[in-house]
Order: structure tokens, then sequence, then C-alpha cells
């Protein structure tokens, strides 16, 4: 898919449902040219709603490391012992 591909379908997803895309993306190391795509489409789509990524969301990239929630408009990271892959 290309990147115009990839925002198309994820301009109709809700916050949460990004969240849940980013989510999926945390603990994988593949990286292939089709993934970079995906995943600058989808910091686009989340920066594009004011949504503030905090340490997560960045205009240079995604923090991959952590699992992440949406708080009010705001992305944190779940650093806490216990937290990754609990959501």
């Amino acid at each position: 898919m290309t990147y115009e591909e990839y925002r198309a379908k994820l301009r109709p997803l809700t916050n949460e449902e990004l969240i849940g895309k980013i989510n999926q993306e945390v603990g994988k190391p593949g990286w292939v040219a089709a993934r970079g795509r995906y995943l600058s489409a989808l910091r686009e789509t989340v920066l594009e709603r004011g949504i503030d990524g905090g340490e997560a969301v960045k205009t240079t990239g995604l923090s991959l490391k952590y699992k992440v929630k949406l708080v009010g408009n705001r992305i944190v990271q779940l650093k806490e012992s216990g937290e990754f892959g609990q959501i």
C-alpha cells in the first residue's frame, strides 16, 4: 500500500482505535518499507487531530517501546512495570 492509501484507511478511525493501532506495533522488531509508510501515516493521522503525542508520537517519529493510552487529549506511555501489554 502507498502512504496515501494507509492515510485513507486510518482517517475514519476513532482516537481510541488509533491508539489500538499504535499498541499493535509495540514490540515488533521487523522493519520494511511498507511498515515505514504505515507508521508515518499513523503518526500523521494522530498529529493532524491535534492529539498531544507526549513522548510516544512526535513530529519526527513514533516511539514503539511501550504501549500507550489516551488520557484526555494526551497520549501517555505505560512505562510502569506490569503495564506493558495490559491493554
